[in-house]
């Protein structure tokens, strides 16, 4: 807590204004003491809030345990982004509430990034092995053998394997990127300009 209070004087030192603070909480208060002190917040109950005086406008904390009688489909987007957070599952087919479109979206923007760093060389690796498999079991054996057919055999469910694995990955991306589409056009212009004038330092 001296931290975050810490934080908000600098920013105040700095833009002259008092902050307003939401805090997402992972996985508990670090002080049960500190969480005896916070309220639900009468106009958003899935939020919490605590005396702030003198240091913010106001400081509001979400977590798992105040949004679980909010969590549903088509849940509020605060709601959902705290679930995203809280829950830290590494798939949708984790989540229970994985059909929420904000869901989705937000699976989708961390899908795009991971696509970025490493689901493209992933599929290049795939086209190199499937490259290889095929000279491998297009090659003509003068006298062929039992070991050798088995071999081929092997090859070619790999091969399979693999066009399987990789129809999978451009699955779920069209998938994720048309639930990212979906989502993005709930908002409108002006969203997007108040989003990008007040992400700046």
């Amino acid at each position: 807590m001296i931290r975050l209070i810490q934080y908000c004087t600098r920013v105040f030192k700095r833009f002259k204004v008092l902050p307003m603070v939401l805090v997402f909480v992972v996985v508990k208060f670090s002080s049960k003491e500190f969480g005896k002190k916070i309220v639900p917040k009468v106009n958003a109950p899935y939020l919490l809030e605590t005396s702030c005086e003198f240091w913010a406008q106001e400081v509001n904390f979400i977590s798992s345990k105040s949004i679980e009688n909010h969590i549903k489909v088509d849940m509020n987007q605060l709601v959902a982004l705290a679930y995203f957070n809280t829950c830290q599952s590494p798939s949708l087919g984790s989540l229970k509430y994985a059909g929420d479109s904000t869901v989705r979206f937000l699976y989708s923007i961390c899908k795009a990034n991971m696509k970025k760093k490493g689901d493209s060389k992933i599929i290049e690796i795939i086209d190199q092995s499937t490259e290889q498999i095929k000279k491998a079991i297009e090659l003509d054996e003068e006298d062929p053998i039992l070991t050798a057919e088995k071999c081929k055999g092997f090859a070619e469910q790999l091969l399979e394997t693999i066009q399987v694995q990789k129809r999978k990955l451009v699955k779920v991306y069209e998938l994720d990127t048309e639930a990212s589409q979906k989502q993005q056009k709930k908002y409108t212009t002006e969203d997007f300009i108040f989003i990008e004038s007040n992400s700046e330092p």
